[in-house]
């Protein structure tokens, strides 16, 4: 009878060898059809007077199954939602990052992706990865005190993960009652089987459970106004061409305004003539000697184009071959008879 059931179970752990490596590890059921398990989750956080913070993680994985590596998707923006109801949304850069593996970086729905492992290898039983990077979570949004407000752990795993330390370091001193911790699924504010212990500037804890798929640690520690100074977010190439754009812009359209204002819209400068009429009902003639007491025949000619302007007559231009050029000269036309009054004209 002892050999039969010895030779069941070595049956039924060649046909579910996944099963028994899972239970062997922990008889919690989120364990079963896992790919890998987070063993231990070590976090260490040094948070800087300007609201960065400078982070180094120790993940030791337990690759149930081959596997490449790991991912570690690190949220760009968050929206923190407070116990009192009040929420803000804020943007993140992540600089100087490292990792003790091959990696590559790609951003996917808001999240830094870390592809760590290499596709030419994969791996099996525990690998321990170290991940530094500093996060810069930029102004503090609220305006009558200051937080330290982060994920421990990200609600971004798809794996359980057990055995999870934290040390947290902060620049100045604080009040330690302010200290507040949950966990679980988005919008959870249990806080069991958290421990830590706070003492001068230094926090150190644990979780004493094992955190689900997409279950997530949160610490939120309420800080005096003025806790951070010089907290920024550095901006990005795009955000400074975007603020050249918003200078420039206005400088050339008016530059261009200018440019089409004095090739079209300009106009010609007026300038005034000053024109002179013969008194009432005297023609050139008249006037003529009456400014030099005695007329010519240049009066006469002018009186010809006076009586042309009357419709009187009609003078044209003629032109007739000479002996070596062409000869150009005039005729006067009558073209109505003179009915008018004043005999010089007639």
């Amino acid at each position: 009878m002892k050999k039969i059931s010895i030779l069941i179970i070595i049956v039924i752990t060649l046909i579910y060898p996944q099963k028994i490596i899972a239970e062997s590890i922990d008889s919690d059921y989120r364990y079963y059809d896992l790919e890998y398990t987070i063993d231990k989750y070590d976090i260490n956080i040094m948070v800087n007077e300007n609201n960065t913070m400078d982070i180094t993680e120790t993940i030791t994985a337990n690759f149930i199954e081959p596997k490449h590596g790991i991912y570690r998707l690190i949220p760009l923006r968050n929206t923190v939602t407070r116990l009192d109801g009040t929420t803000n949304k804020n943007r993140v850069q992540i600089t100087n990052l490292s990792v003790n593996n091959k990696y590559s970086t790609s951003k996917e729905e808001g999240n830094l992706k870390i592809k760590i492992g290499s596709a030419n290898e994969t791996l099996t039983g525990k690998q321990t990865y170290i991940i530094k990077y500093n996060y810069n979570i930029g102004k503090d949004p609220i305006k009558d005190k200051d937080e330290f407000y982060y994920n421990i752990i990200g609600d971004k795993w798809d794996t359980t993960i057990s055995n999870i330390t934290f040390s947290i370091h902060m620049p100045k001193e604080f009040d330690t009652s302010k200290i507040g911790f949950s966990k679980g699924k988005r919008g959870s504010t249990s806080n069991s089987n958290i421990s830590y212990q706070a003492e001068g500037l230094n926090m150190t804890g644990q979780y004493n459970e094992t955190l689900g798929i997409n279950e997530a640690l949160t610490i939120r520690c309420e800080l005096p106004e003025g806790y951070f100074v010089g907290a920024n977010l550095p901006k990005t190439w795009t955000q400074y061409f975007l603020i050249m754009l918003a200078f420039l812009i206005p400088i050339i359209s008016l530059i261009v305004a200018i440019n089409l204002w004095r090739k079209y819209g300009k106009d010609d400068l007026v300038v005034e003539t000053v024109e002179f009429y013969p008194p009432n009902n005297l023609n050139s003639l008249e006037i003529g000697f009456m400014y030099k007491g005695y007329a010519n025949s240049k009066d006469v000619i002018s009186l010809l184009v006076y009586l042309a302007n009357q419709g009187y007559i009609k003078i044209v231009e003629t032109e007739s071959n000479g002996l070596f050029k062409k000869n150009k000269g005039f005729k006067i036309i009558k073209l109505k008879e003179y009915d008018g009054k004043i005999e010089n004209e007639k």
